[in-house]
């Protein structure tokens, strides 16, 4: 949750209201012991079923059991503007089952920190479960308030978790993502976020080997005068670590960003780090994306196949002739990989099959030798209305293959049904909020696991979290076109 200006309270804006272009939705919901449920939306044609799992969250997190792909674990936000009745504002869900039927469970706070934001989730090759959070104290968003990194472990496959601990205490940092892995048959958690100083941004980075019981004191990996921003570790084969995320001199509302993605690779699980690389420039969305200034962020999505190749994915933008509103532009959806352990990177492909109008906030999953599947909102129906779209591609070393992009969420939503932060008004980011990244991940069974947040509801100031199981002969349907990762190239891509 990045600060814009350290004043305290939360703009409320009343919302217009829009005909929304919504298909039927079949809910069916049940509650017993820890919570179980199973709400589905309908399909819409043949659209994978749309798992309803919590009313009033945003930022999902998504993990996957390495052994048992049954075994889904998904987090998210709570809606900071109102509550919604009898969802837990630490509410967990865990599937073993497919997501055909959930449990909830509840993360314990921790001193006084009792307000969390910007969840992760990761799963160890032991098949134990972390929850990596930002507790904030009460006056978080005043010049005395503080930030916690937690950390709380399942060890009953996410059913319940112990108190967390904390890998860090301050009033400066914000945005934690977790990777999992294993360091001499004990399991080792790599934490990275933000720390936002005054005159300048870091990315911070700690570890325990020791299951989450203790952290090392936090490092910094990146400092600059601009914003770094969305630290992603993930862990590859022989321990070799990367931590990846965005840099861009200054933020914008409305004007396009001039942006990197960049990467740092450890070979020593942590230990030490090797000087960063760019993966990327580019240029990125404005941070309010119109029509509907949808409050966004340039973000990097990553994920690791089998055979440790890398990929990385984010969204490029570009202007637009004559727009009808400010800051209105289109994007496209680029992929990159590394098969040198980050050393070298491709040039960027766009998996996307329709130039026109916006797409945003991408969510990674790979498996098998060069099995990629992104998740990401487009607004190719109308160029207001968006709904969540998935692609598939397959990488041959030489060239990708690429399947037309194709539809997840059942329901058009609107962006005019988001809650309004007045720019300014807030140490939250102005905008119409609806978080700042979704998450995706795809098991050793070759489903796309993916959740989300959107407005299919209609719940004015509400987004409300969804869970989709895509089976890898959805996204895999239709013509493929194929591109060359470097040029020269017979058949060159958009990108």
């Amino acid at each position: 949750m990045p600060h814009d200006t350290p004043s305290p309270g939360r703009a409320h804006v009343p919302v217009p209201p829009i005909a929304l272009a919504l298909v039927a939705l079949l809910l069916a919901g049940s509650r017993t012991g820890l919570g179980a449920r199973h709400a589905v939306a309908g399909p819409a044609g043949a659209v994978p079923y749309n798992v309803l799992l919590a009313r009033g969250r945003s930022e999902p997190a998504l993990a996957v059991d390495p052994v048992n792909a049954r075994r889904v674990v998904v987090t998210a936000n709570p809606d900071y503007f109102g509550v919604v009745p009898n969802e837990p504002r630490n509410g967990t869900f865990v599937s073993f089952d497919g997501g055909a039927t959930w449990q909830t469970a509840q993360v314990p706070t921790y001193g006084n920190f009792p307000n969390i934001a910007d969840p992760s989730v990761a799963i160890t090759p032991s098949r134990t479960t972390y929850y990596a959070f930002m507790g904030e104290s009460p006056a978080y968003c005043g010049e005395t308030g503080l930030a916690a990194m937690l950390v709380s472990r399942s060890i009953d496959g996410g059913r319940s978790y112990e108190p967390p601990v904390a890998a860090d205490i301050s009033g400066l940092d914000d945005k934690p993502f977790m990777a999992a892995g294993s360091v001499n048959g004990h399991d080792a958690l790599y934490l990275a976020f933000n720390r936002f100083y005054a005159a300048y941004r870091q990315i911070d980075f700690t570890r325990s080997l020791d299951g989450g019981r203790t952290f090392e004191a936090p490092r910094v990996i990146q400092q600059s005068a601009g914003f770094d921003f969305g630290a992603v570790p993930l862990v590859g084969p022989d321990n070799r670590l990367y931590v990846v995320w965005a840099h861009y001199a200054k933020h914008s509302y409305y004007a396009p960003l001039v942006a990197s993605i960049m990467m740092r690779a450890s070979s020593d699980a942590g230990a030490t780090f090797g000087p960063p690389v760019t993966i990327a420039s580019f240029t990125g969305l404005p941070q309010l994306l119109m029509p509907g200034a949808i409050r966004l962020f340039t973000l990097p999505t990553a994920a690791l196949d089998a055979r440790g190749t890398l990929y990385v994915a984010w969204i490029r933008a570009r202007s637009i002739a004559h727009p009808h509103f400010a800051g209105q532009m289109q994007a496209d959806l680029m992929l990159s990989r590394s098969s040198d352990g980050g050393h070298t990177w491709s040039r960027p492909v766009a998996l996307n099959d329709v130039p026109a109008g916006d797409r945003f906030m991408p969510a990674l999953g790979a498996s098998g030798d060069g099995d990629v599947q992104v998740a990401f909102y487009d607004r190719r129906t109308d160029g207001v209305n968006f709904a969540l779209y998935g692609v598939a591609a397959h990488d041959d070393g030489a060239s990708l293959t690429i399947w037309p992009n194709k539809r997840i969420s059942a329901s058009l939503s609107s962006p005019y049904v988001l809650h309004y932060i007045v720019p300014g008004s807030t140490c939250v980011a102005g905008g119409r909020f609806m978080g700042d990244y979704i998450d995706a991940a795809t098991g050793n069974d070759g489903n796309f696991n993916v959740a989300w947040a959107d407005t299919a509801l209609g719940h004015a100031n509400e987004t409300d979290l969804w869970y989709a199981r895509v089976p890898p002969t959805y996204l895999r349907n239709g013509t493929p076109r194929t591109v060359c990762w470097q040029a020269p190239c017979k058949n060159p891509s958009a990108g």
